[in-house]
């Protein structure tokens, strides 16, 4: 890693320092850990000042860095060291950079820049939202295909709901016009309407969020900045179903208060 990289690539420096211009070849070899790396090898200790051996070298530990997370499917982070890869000799080099604003418009200008210091060089610009969007393919597509079968399911669970409550309405339509007959408000057949839909999608509700929390943990590997029992995504999906019932079952409902008692009294 180069000097300034933490800065660069937002992870917070816990303890210590960011790697400088000054960690060359001249000087003894520097290196920084995460904090995985930091409680396996050294529980309840400052890590900083420690040595670390990688590959012969015999390095400092001058920084301890926050976790990070570089297989996307993982939730535990690893442990990891940075070496500073000033006075070394890379193959391949990585450049990363930091803007302002929104970095598209700078990849002529840093393929233009690296082109005339090193003619001889290929180079690729990208952005790092193009490197994650890239190693979040496969997860992006099963997302889209579960996202999509969920639209589906819900559209079908409201024609459902929908078609449930009006053939409740129906086969209640002689109890209905009776109530009506005796001089029930109308506001209470639309409540005990859309209670009794409620009733039964408050069922589905209990019996789908237990079916989930026994099954979510399946999907955990695939997960990334949430959890499989989060309550903030369960709580959406409860308000969305709440909304879907409202809506299938009000047509219904409102059905329901035109009903003309005289015709319901005649139907057997």
């Amino acid at each position: 890693m180069g000097s300034r990289y933490f800065e660069t690539v937002g992870i917070s420096v816990l303890r210590g320092r960011d790697f400088t211009e000054e960690d060359d070849w001249t000087t003894a070899p520097v290196v920084a850990i995460n904090e995985a790396f930091a409680d396996r090898f050294w529980p309840r200790e400052d890590p900083i000042g420690k040595i670390v051996v990688l590959e012969n070298v015999t390095s400092r530990v001058v920084a301890l860095v926050e976790d990070t997370r570089y297989l996307l499917q993982d939730n535990t982070p690893d442990p990891l060291i940075y070496s500073s890869m000033e006075g070394r000799y890379f193959a391949q080099v990585q450049v990363w950079y930091r803007t302002m604003g929104r970095p598209d418009p700078l990849r002529a200008i840093v393929q233009s820049t690296v082109s005339d210091l090193l003619p001889d060089q290929a180079i690729e610009p990208r952005t790092a939202r193009d490197m994650l969007s890239l190693a979040l393919l496969p997860q992006r597509l099963g997302a889209a295909v579960i996202g999509g079968m969920g639209l589906l399911a819900l559209i079908l669970a409201t024609v459902g709901l929908y078609g449930l409550v009006q053939y409740s309405v129906t086969r209640e339509r002689r109890e209905l016009g009776i109530r009506m007959a005796l001089g029930c408000a109308a506001n209470h057949i639309l409540s005990h309407v859309l209670l009794k839909s409620f009733l039964m999608v408050g069922i589905g509700i209990v019996l789908g969020v237990a079916a989930s929390l026994a099954l979510s943990p399946l999907l955990r590997a695939v997960l990334i900045g949430t959890t499989p029992a989060d309550p903030l995504i369960y709580s959406i999906v409860v308000v969305c179903f709440g909304v879907v019932a409202l809506v299938a079952s009000f047509l219904p409902a409102r059905r329901a208060i035109r009903i003309d008692p005289a015709e319901a009294l005649r139907v057997e």
